[in-house]
């Protein structure tokens, strides 16, 4: 399971989200429109991990959010190791009980928009 969660899992999801479906909607929309889409998808595909209460929305906004991080990065860097990164430092465990399963993804979107951030301008783009 671990292999799975923290290995295998981040691999295949960023393959497909970041590679092959941002790939093909770069292709044919924006890359504003092409990160967004992608993102949005990706948030739906994890609703398994939206509770039903109050907090729903924040829960898929978050992944929502981290989608669109793992996409931008893949635009700028045309590389899918920031995500894969990104994606597996965010499937680890919860070192807190009190902290909630967002930060645990927020935490390392944030670290790679740190890094990302000042090296933007010098990366090669997309074609959109």
């Amino acid at each position: 399971m671990a292999i799975g969660s923290f290995a295998l899992i981040p691999i295949v999801e960023e393959l497909f989200f970041r590679g092959y479906f941002l790939g093909s909607l770069n292709r044919r929309l924006s890359a504003i429109w092409a990160i967004n889409l992608s993102a949005l998808v990706f948030a739906l595909v994890h609703l398994q991990y939206v509770s039903a209460n109050f907090f729903a929305l924040y829960n898929l906004a978050a992944v929502f959010l981290v989608g669109v991080v793992y996409a931008w990065s893949v635009y700028f860097t045309q590389s899918l190791l920031p995500a894969i990164t990104g994606h597996a430092f965010g499937n680890l465990p919860q070192p807190l009980e009190w902290a909630p399963y967002e930060v645990g993804l927020l935490v390392p979107a944030v670290a790679l928009l740190v890094w990302l951030v000042p090296r933007a301008r010098t990366m090669p783009t997309a074609k959109n």
